[in-house]
């Protein structure tokens, strides 16, 4: 559990100032598009924003998040980035959800997660990937990962259905 804790604090604080993830100069790369895939507007006082993550080569314990992508209730729906190619790598997502409220004269916004996801794999060199978190009712969501090319679910690939390390994962 304590794993989890650390990925959620990184997440929740990568919202506010973020690192951008970026390919070392002279790697070899494959393409990533991230997709928007959270419910807008769920309840009065909320919006919602998701965020994609590099979350480094595979190995938990040594993560470090680096902000990929992040989309809002406005601005567009996907964003194509490069990412390292030949290793193993860790994709984390995460709906961030945000509850306004007025007291008191004062305005407060307060975040917490929805739900969260990372995919780990190897990213083919050249190819390209589809990536999108899809939240299916508030707090519930799957991950959807594929090669663009074949259409399908990159071998070896594991999904996870959290970004805790210890959770149980599905291919």
């Amino acid at each position: 559990m304590h794993n989890l804790s650390i990925f959620l604090l990184a997440a929740i604080g990568l919202s506010a100032c973020a690192t951008g993830y970026q390919v070392p100069k002279g790697a070899d790369v494959a393409n990533v598009t991230f997709e928007k895939g959270y419910l807008d507007g769920l309840g009065f006082g909320k919006s919602s924003a998701q965020q994609y993550n590099f979350l480094g080569d595979g190995k938990c314990a040594a993560a470090v998040a680096e902000n990929i992508a992040n989309f809002t209730w406005t601005g567009p729906k996907s964003k194509t980035e490069p990412v390292i190619a030949g290793k193993p790598v860790t994709l984390g997502a995460v709906n961030l959800n945000y509850d306004v409220s007025s007291t008191a004269g004062q305005i407060q916004t307060n975040q917490s997660i929805g739900c969260s996801s990372r995919v780990t794999f190897t990213p083919v060199i050249g190819e390209s990937y589809r990536m999108k978190l899809i939240e299916t009712s508030a707090g519930e969501c799957k991950l959807e990962f594929a090669n663009l090319r074949t259409g399908k679910f990159p071998d070896g690939a594991i999904i996870n259905k959290e970004l805790d390390c210890s959770a149980e994962t599905e291919s």
